[in-house]
């Protein structure tokens, strides 16, 4: 029986976890960690988040910015939003929980490579950037950015 490296032996979210904040010093300390698995970063008006999550057998490495909250989403903002998912490269626009308009692209643990990941949190943060302030303009909401700093205005 061959010998296996000791990373063979590391699940595979520990291992994608340890490629992930190695490759993040491309960043410098743009990134904060948040625990194991999740980091995250302001780009511009943009929080880009990563976070690695279990995938079967191997590890899904989740680059994501929540772009706006509270927006107004008529059937034409929706629609110009996934028109742009045809074209979009680096994620794809979809709604979370309250309507939340979220940006979100999914890389393999298992394949990662560097500029893989870095291009990838890249187009993430310059789309999320770019369209945050141009849903609040038509539709209203406010940006991640934005919402913070109000929490931390009403807790300080």
């Amino acid at each position: 029986m061959e010998s296996t490296s000791s990373d063979e032996m590391l699940p595979a979210v520990e291992r994608t976890a340890r490629l992930v904040e190695e490759f993040l010093r491309d960043f410098g300390d743009a990134f904060t960690k948040v625990d194991a698995c999740s980091y995250f970063a302001k780009k511009g008006s943009a929080l880009v988040s990563i976070r690695i999550l279990p995938f079967e057998q191997d590890a899904i490495v989740e680059v994501g910015a929540n772009v706006v909250e509270g927006a107004t989403l008529g059937p034409e903002l929706l629609r110009e939003l996934l028109e742009l998912n045809h074209s979009m490269v680096f994620g794809k626009f979809g709604l979370g929980p309250g309507g939340v308009v979220t940006l979100q692209h999914a890389l393999f643990g298992s394949t990662l490579d560097r500029p893989e990941l870095v291009n990838a949190v890249k187009g993430v943060a310059r789309a999320a950037d770019e369209w945050d302030d141009k849903i609040v303009a038509k539709a209203g909401g406010r940006t991640a950015l934005a919402r913070l700093r109000e929490d931390a205005r009403r807790k300080g």
